[in-house]
């Protein structure tokens, strides 16, 4: 929740999460998330996968992860396609290192239909820019921010 003067407002995102600018991850962290949650690749950015496996391959202590917050926009974006669509934005780890990603769908999860809920285009064109293979191609926090107050 968030508070607009004194009315207060869901919060559908909140962005201030993210990773820090210029702070690493640390391979041992990364390989503790895995143990949590066997699906946790699903959301994964594709370069944090390469580098995942770069470093699974590379005998030598891991200098950590060189990504900013546009790789934890990523795996906002397939939180957000996921509960928007009632399915994941890829079909496959693979599928998402190839950049297939499934086409938006005509409708969305059968419970934001009961609800008459309308997602605009732009929100759709975020949340799809968001999911681009490359982190330079993805939209800044900035603008999130501004879209999703």
């Amino acid at each position: 929740m968030q508070y607009i003067d004194t009315v207060p407002v869901a919060q559908l995102f909140n962005f201030d999460c993210t990773k820090l600018p210029g702070a690493v991850t640390k391979l041992g962290h990364l390989k503790a998330g895995s143990q949590r949650s066997p699906l946790w690749d699903d959301y994964a950015s594709p370069e944090l996968l390469e580098y995942i496996d770069t470093e699974q391959s590379t005998p030598g202590i891991p200098a950590g992860f060189p990504g900013n917050n546009k790789s934890d926009l990523f795996s906002w974006a397939c939180i957000a396609w996921e509960l928007l669509t009632g399915a994941l934005p890829f079909s496959t780890t693979d599928a998402k290192l190839t950049g297939k990603r499934r086409p938006w769908p005509a409708s969305l999860a059968p419970a934001l239909q009961q609800a008459h809920e309308t997602i605009p285009g732009e929100t759709i064109q975020l949340i799809e820019a968001c999911l681009e293979d490359f982190p330079d191609k993805r939209p800044d926090l900035t603008t999130l921010r501004r879209h999703f107050p």
